[in-house]
């Protein structure tokens, strides 16, 4: 360990009482590994005292710090509890200009992961924030809410001029945030819906309220100490700082500056870092702390926010969230007829009878990635005519690819049977009860099974529930009847399919589906 820090941090666990001199050499000559007769040989004192004034030394710093400190264990016990004290002296000349009201500008975080690069912002800091100890009551919040933010560190920026929609949802959000003082928010719905752009929006009009505002993407799955590293190098604005080595330890750090400053911190697409198949909302492997970090950030008192975007809801989020707790769950729907109508005109100009608008949004369920992408077939292949394109599609019902990429995305993260039962709604095409589904399937399923199945894919935001009975979107029915003719007979024995086929025949001759 630098000594230089070394001797820093012991200064703030003695909460700036004065090293003696004997003191400070012992400690100095401790952290670089000198014996007490090396130090005695250097220093001039007699060994015999220098292991009695260590000895005090150590128990004032047992003492203060709760756990057993020695010469011999002194450099684990600092690196282990530095995080706890980390405002240095750096910290706190920075922290003087602002008090002070010295207009400063700060450097700032690279907003790609690398600890060693740093820029510097556009905007410096606002002038005369002044730095006061924590309050969470929600008078002192509301009194101290900043007027302008100190802090932006996106590492992209999302195009929100052309924003349609969601004034219920944001108005929604801002209250979570600003109103009910939410720790943890996520943001879930299917791919496209619109997620990231409304955190965007919502940024847009609370960033004022905070000190810093942070966003990460999750899509090229940082670890989390990674992700730690970097968020606290922006919070920190600082080029040196000890960080723990143990997770638990980097999220406390975390949480200590998270107290200290109103940070909004977003982080896109954390599907990317859940495991597929059976484990629904669980982390892949090696990316467990992320868990914890929702944990952590939900049930710890602080005064940010953590906005997570994801295409499933996280485990953690089911297990601690609630209308009056201080993490909530949001799950998109698609926008309306009028908000579809207005993005189109953006785009170019397109026709059709109101019916025909309704009958197209429908068909997409108002997603709008899925509908700008349609909204490029209809200009190409019929000069934004939506009648003919519809007229086309009734003819023979076909998915664009770039609309199968995306619905392909979510399926191939399904366990088989949360496969299986998407199957059979799509062959029901009818809102069903458990019941109902039970007796069409061919696994061997409890009632148990079948009930958390429909959960797991309620919260992958595919299906859809309405007084006790289960459906598909209509695109994902079309989807997943496509799927069927390509691969169903491949995964099922020869002996399951004639039961099968007699099963499907008799569905087919109520719904009129045709193999």
């Amino acid at each position: 360990m630098d000594v230089e820090l070394g001797l820093k941090i012991v200064e703030q666990i003695l909460e700036k009482k004065h090293l003696s001199k004997v003191q400070e050499i012992l400690l100095q000559q401790s952290l670089i590994g000198h014996s007490y007769t090396e130090i005695a040989k250097t220093s001039g004192y007699d060994a015999g005292y220098l292991k009695d004034a260590g000895s005090q030394l150590w128990r004032i710093l047992s003492n203060v710090l709760g756990e057993k400190v020695s010469k011999n264990n002194l450099v684990a016990v600092l690196k282990r509890n530095s995080f706890r004290f980390a405002r240095t002296e750096s910290d706190r000349q920075f922290n003087s200009q602002f008090t002070s009201g010295i207009n400063t500008t700060p450097t700032k975080y690279n907003s790609q992961l690398n600890p060693t690069s740093y820029s510097t912002p556009d905007s410096p800091v606002r002038a005369g924030f002044e730095q006061k100890s924590i309050d969470v009551s929600r008078e002192s919040f509301d009194k101290t809410a900043p007027t302008n933010p100190d802090f932006q560190n996106l590492e992209l920026e999302i195009d929100i001029s052309l924003f349609y929609g969601r004034s219920t949802e944001l108005a929604l959000l801002k209250q979570w945030i600003l109103g009910s003082r939410c720790r943890v928010v996520a943001i879930v719905g299917m791919g496209g819906i619109g997620k990231t752009a409304l955190s965007a929006k919502l940024i847009a009009q609370i960033q004022d309220k905070c000190n810093y505002t942070i966003w990460r993407s999750l899509q090229s799955a940082p670890s989390l100490s990674e992700l730690l590293s970097d968020i606290i190098q922006v919070l920190t604005q600082r080029h040196e700082l000890y960080l723990p080595e143990k997770l638990s330890d980097r999220i406390s750090l975390l949480l200590f500056y998270l107290r200290q400053q109103r940070c909004l911190l977003i982080l896109d697409s954390w599907e990317t870092i859940l495991a597929s198949n059976d484990r629904l909302g669980c982390c892949r492997e090696g990316f467990e702390g992320y868990g914890e970090l929702i944990e952590r950030l939900g049930t710890e008192i602080h005064q940010s926010c953590l906005i997570l975007t994801s295409r499933e809801t996280p485990q953690e989020i089911v297990a601690y969230s609630g209308e009056k707790l201080a993490v909530r769950s949001l799950q998109l729907t698609g926008l309306q007829v009028t908000e579809i109508n207005a993005i189109y005109q953006t785009i170019n100009t397109f026709w059709g009878t109101p019916e025909e608008w309704r009958q197209l949004v429908d068909y997409y369920s108002g997603n709008p990635l899925s509908l700008k992408i349609v909204a490029s077939a209809i200009q190409c292949l019929f000069d934004g005519n939506i009648s003919q394109f519809l007229q086309c599609w009734r003819a023979e019902v076909f998915i664009l690819d770039g609309i199968r990429d995306l619905l392909d995305s979510q399926f191939n993260r399904l366990s088989d049977l949360e496969a299986e039962v998407m199957y059979w709604l799509a062959i029901e095409r009818e809102p069903v009860t458990v019941i109902e589904l039970q007796d069409d399937l061919l696994s061997i399923l409890s009632k148990q099974q079948l009930v958390n199945t429909l959960n797991s894919l309620c919260r992958r935001c595919l299906i859809d529930k309405n007084g006790g009975k289960f459906i598909q979107s209509p695109l994902i029915t079309d989807y997943i009847l496509e799927k069927f003719t390509q691969q169903i007979y491949q995964e099922i024995s020869l002996e399951d399919r004639e039961v099968f086929g007699d099963r499907l025949s008799l569905k087919n001759n109520c719904k009129g589906f045709s193999t």
